[in-house]
């Protein structure tokens, strides 16, 4: 704390937060990117991190459906604990054509329109890509705010991939939260997107700051 002129003071409190689950399973939906800029090491290390993902969270309870796209966008998997047939999905993706945020938003519709919402399971979309959208665009943006409208308990994280240090506002548009990773950070916010956002009812401890002077 320090004073930045006579009768107007500064205080800089760092608060650290743990990692809070809103229930106790989460459904994860993940939507990959599969146009052809992920060809290479982004897509084989998407495949290797994404396997490690579905190893952690399948044996805890949790569900986890699968969307690529790329001119398009197609269900490959929906919801399953079936940690083999997820991976073997994975393994198996391929890359080409250009990038359709807008399709892989309506598959989102068509996997949760038979979807059961339980009040132990929070329900996650994964977003993840390494290119801005090229086709269908913008009408992504209103089906962002369709899914937000008829699925209210739906959390939509963003991972911007190999895609530069600052959120762009193509990805947040259609997104909840955002994430900037590269192929050495991967890892980490895979698991940081397949969390569904809670809040904190309250802030814990407290901080007495004393002046003297002017």
């Amino acid at each position: 704390a320090y004073w930045l002129s006579k009768n107007k003071a500064r205080n800089n409190i760092k608060i650290d937060t743990l990692e809070k689950n809103k229930a106790d399973y989460t459904d994860v939906i993940l939507v990959l990117d599969t146009s052809g800029s992920m060809l290479g090491s982004k897509l084989t290390l998407v495949q290797n991190d994404i396997n490690n993902l579905i190893n952690d969270t399948i044996p805890k309870g949790n569900k986890v459906a699968l969307i690529t796209f790329n001119d398009t966008a197609t269900i490959i998997n929906d919801f399953t604990d079936d940690a083999s047939l997820l991976q073997e999905s994975i393994n198996n993706l391929t890359v080409s054509g250009e990038t359709n945020y807008y399709q892989a938003l309506v598959k989102v519709d068509d996997i949760l329109s038979t979807y059961e919402k339980l009040d132990n399971r929070d329900c996650v979309v994964l977003f993840l890509t390494d290119g801005l959208p090229t086709i269908d665009t913008p009408n992504e943006v209103s089906q962002y705010k369709y899914l937000k409208s008829k699925y209210s308990y739906l959390d939509i994280n963003g991972i911007q991939y190999e895609l530069g240090d600052n959120i762009l506002a193509s990805i947040k548009n259609i997104t909840d939260t955002q994430y900037i990773a590269s192929q050495d950070s991967l890892n980490e916010f895979l698991y940081k997107a397949s969390l569904a956002t809670a809040t904190y009812d309250e802030l814990t401890g407290a901080a007495t700051v004393s002046f003297t002077g002017s």
